[in-house]
């Protein structure tokens, strides 16, 4: 099984999220590690930090049946999450508004692992710089806590 889906989003306060589409409670920034720089607790959405302030990004988003290879090696800056999805839904969604709210249906509610992964992440703020993300999903039995497995783009280290 893989399903794709892929777009163009806002970012908004170097911001979008990945997760239920209505998350609630008050993000913890306890859990950042590298692109992932907040949660919902209990691990209903993340935050995903861009490069770009306000303006767009291209995402892709793509679910597996079991944890892919990584990325390959273009991509500048990579961190995995776990989320527990109470619905069969996952959704990455702009914040403010602005582009295209990418959503796929999963096989059931549960625990799934979110890898994001970033390239052309540059620290112009608000110029349009090709930054895109790649957000692979697949089942997890286990959480896992937010944790950094590359991290070398310009922004990064900026």
């Amino acid at each position: 099984m893989q399903d794709t889906v892929q777009g163009t989003l806002g970012a908004f306060g170097h911001m979008v999220w990945v997760g239920k589409l209505e998350a609630q409670g008050e993000v913890d920034p306890s859990l950042r590690a590298g692109l992932i720089i907040g949660s919902w607790p209990p691990e209903r959405a993340v935050l995903l930090e861009t490069a770009t302030h306000s303006g767009r990004v291209r995402v892709k988003m793509a679910l597996h049946d079991r944890e892919p290879p990584l990325p390959a090696t273009e991509w500048e800056d990579i961190s995995i999450a776990s989320l527990l999805l109470n619905e069969p839904v996952i959704s990455v969604v702009p914040m403010g508004g602005d582009g295209d709210v990418l959503s796929i249906t999963l096989p059931r509610p549960g625990m799934y692992a979110v890898r994001a992964a970033g390239k052309n992440r540059v620290p112009d703020e608000y110029e349009e710089t090709g930054e895109e993300y790649l957000i692979d999903l697949w089942p997890e039995a286990d959480a896992r806590t937010p944790h950094i497995l590359k991290l070398t783009s310009p922004y990064s280290r900026s």
